[in-house]
C-alpha cells in the first residue's frame, strides 16, 4: 500500500538493515521497503531506557513504521514488528551471514529507489536463514548446515547481481560476442 511521500505522514513496511547512533539519544535507521526502496530515518529518543520503539527497530526485523516527513530527514513516529527472525539471531554463524546479506543490500541500493524483486529476495533469504537456524538448533546430531548456507549465499549473490542490473554473461564472450563452448 504505497502512500504519497509528499504528505506530512506516511507508512511503510520494510526490513531494518542497520542502525547507527546519532547524538546521545537518537539512532539513524536504514530500512529497506518494497514501496520506497531504502529509507534513512531518524528514530528520536530510541537510545533512552524508556523508549518503546527500541526493540521494534532491531536489525533484520520486518517492521511496519509510521513516518513523519522532515525538512532534511524523515523520522519514525511509531512502529510495530511484523517478523523478528529470532532463531536467526541465536546462531552466530547464521547471524554473520544475515549481516552479510543486509550489508550487500545496503551497498547495492540507492536511497528511495524501490525494487520489488530485491525486497522479495531479501525477505526470502532471511526466512531461509531462519529455517536453517531452526533446523540446526533442533537437530540432535552435529549438523551445522554449512553446505546449505553456502548454497543459499551463492543464490543470493547471483540474484542480487541479476536484480540490480549486473547479471553476468555466461553464454557469450563479452569481447567478441561469440558463443562460449560448453
Amino acid at each position: 500500500m504505497k502512500q504519497n511521500r509528499q504528505s506530512k505522514y506516511y507508512k511503510a513496511e520494510g526490513i531494518v538493515l542497520k542502525g547507527m547512533p546519532l547524538g546521545d539519544r537518537d539512532r539513524l535507521i536504514s530500512v529497506y521497503s518494497q514501496d520506497y526502496g531504502r529509507l534513512r530515518l531518524v528514530a528520536r529518543g530510541i537510545r533512552k531506557m524508556s523508549s518503546k520503539l527500541s526493540g521494534h527497530l532491531d536489525t533484520f526485523n520486518r517492521v511496519f513504521v509510521s513516518i513523519s516527513s522532515g525538512n532534511s530527514i524523515d523520522s519514525i513516529s511509531g512502529g510495530e514488528v511484523v517478523e523478528t527472525f529470532s532463531e536467526l539471531k541465536r546462531d552466530l554463524k547464521i547471524t554473520a551471514r544475515a549481516f552479510y546479506v543486509v550489508e550487500l543490500i545496503d551497498d547495492f541500493v540507492v536511497d528511495e529507489s524501490p525494487n520489488e524483486e530485491l525486497y522479495t529476495l531479501l525477505l526470502t533469504i532471511l526466512r531461509e536463514l531462519e529455517l536453517l537456524a531452526r533446523s540446526v538448533s533442533e537437530s540432535n546430531q552435529h549438523v551445522d548446515g554449512k553446505e546449505e548456507m553456502e548454497l543459499l549465499m551463492r543464490f543470493f549473490e547471483l540474484n542480487l547481481l541479476i536484480n540490480s542490473g549486473y547479471a553476468p554473461e555466461l553464454n557469450t564472450c563479452v569481447l567478441c560476442n561469440q558463443p562460449l563452448s560448453k
